[in-house]
């Protein structure tokens, strides 16, 4: 059963809890303001409070440990996972699979919400105002979208991906999978995969590999990344300027983050398996690790890029010429049009 409680930011607010998977099998808790879209957690530790808010927000009787099986709170905290919350707010957010919201971060500068699909649930219906870039770890799904006034079905199985602008509904009778949801972008409708396997298409730091299965149409716009690392690897520590969502389609690892908020401490392992979930939140300290017999592979959403397509660099003026000489050179000085220069079109928002 869901708790519910007043949200201290907005204050007209219901506050909902969500459990999610923390460590050594146990689980804990994080909430969301259905009104506002604050996002507390995750998860809630009483060191935490002055991160989540004010005292109202919480249940007095709360247990942030509960067994996944039983649902029964228990007081008590193992060492390790108590490092592990704290790290948690900082570095490392583990997700709980589930059918519906995962994380809300419609407040972050790069605004996005996180939902989930299961086996047998019931439809999920994707509102519009936002892209939606998700991936089928397994089974197959249908996904029903709307473009230019035409509504189609689409059938997904294991290791496919797709970015949907707008309105879309998800029916997952047997698959199992993810949709990060970019609010106030317009991305370009697409599907694709199912993923390569083995290496990706471009080298990755500590001789991982990667390939862009969902490219930006200009620079600075959201993308979706497959990530290989070979059987052994290991990663040197490294942050990144936005956050990252990560899902693991195949094999086992680790994502070692530091105990403290500022990257000092001893480290924290946190282990990988086929459908863990989770986000590095924006400067998290992480280092991911390949275990086992098998490399890793991951697919991760990026809601910006640093790099891409401009209006003076791009595949299609870069191999135009006017009187000889690349295009490119001459835009900005009346170039196109009869002289005339053109506006960029710029990224679409909605």
């Amino acid at each position: 059963m869901q708790r519910r409680f007043r949200c201290s930011k907005c204050t007209i607010g219901m506050v909902i809890q969500d459990r999610v998977m923390a460590d050594d099998d146990r689980s804990a808790w994080q909430y969301h303001c259905q009104k506002c879209g604050a996002f507390f957690g995750p998860p809630i530790y009483e060191k935490d409070l002055e991160f989540l808010g004010s005292l109202d927000v919480i249940d007095p009787g709360l247990k942030p440990w509960a067994d996944p099986d039983t649902q029964t709170g228990t007081n008590s905290m193992p060492r390790r996972g108590r490092r592990l919350l704290l790290a948690g707010a900082r570095h490392f957010w583990s997700l709980h699979r589930a059918h519906g919201l995962l994380a809300d971060l419609s407040q972050d500068r790069t605004p996005t919400v996180f939902t989930g699909f299961t086996a047998g649930g019931p439809p999920l219906q994707l509102p519009g105002a936002r892209t939606h870039y998700g991936f089928v770890r397994r089974g197959s799904v249908d996904i029903t979208h709307s473009v230019n006034g035409a509504t189609r079905t689409f059938e997904l199985s294991r290791g496919m991906y797709f970015a949907l602008p707008g309105r879309c509904a998800i029916r997952s009778r047997y698959g199992e999978g993810a949709v990060a949801s970019r609010l106030g972008y317009q991305g370009l409708s697409q599907f694709g995969g199912p993923l390569e396997q083995g290496d990706g298409r471009l080298k990755y730091i500590d001789g991982g590999s990667t390939t862009l299965i969902v490219a930006p149409p200009r620079k600075g716009d959201p993308c979706l990344n497959y990530l290989h690392f070979p059987i052994g690897y290991k990663q040197s520590r490294h942050n990144h300027p936005s956050f990252r969502f990560t899902i693991v389609f195949a094999g086992h690892g680790t994502c070692t983050v530091p105990a403290n908020a500022d990257g000092t401490g001893e480290d924290v392992e946190c282990s990988l398996e086929p459908g863990s979930m989770f986000i590095i939140p924006a400067g998290g300290f992480h280092a991911i690790d390949a275990i086992g017999k098998e490399p890793l592979a991951v697919v991760t959403f990026h809601p910006e890029t640093s790099v891409g397509w401009t209006d003076e660099y791009h595949p299609m003026l870069e191999s135009t010429f006017v009187a000889r000489k690349p295009a490119n050179l001459e835009l900005g000085a009346a170039a196109f049009q009869g002289g005339v220069a053109t506006k960029s079109p710029g990224s679409r928002v909605v």
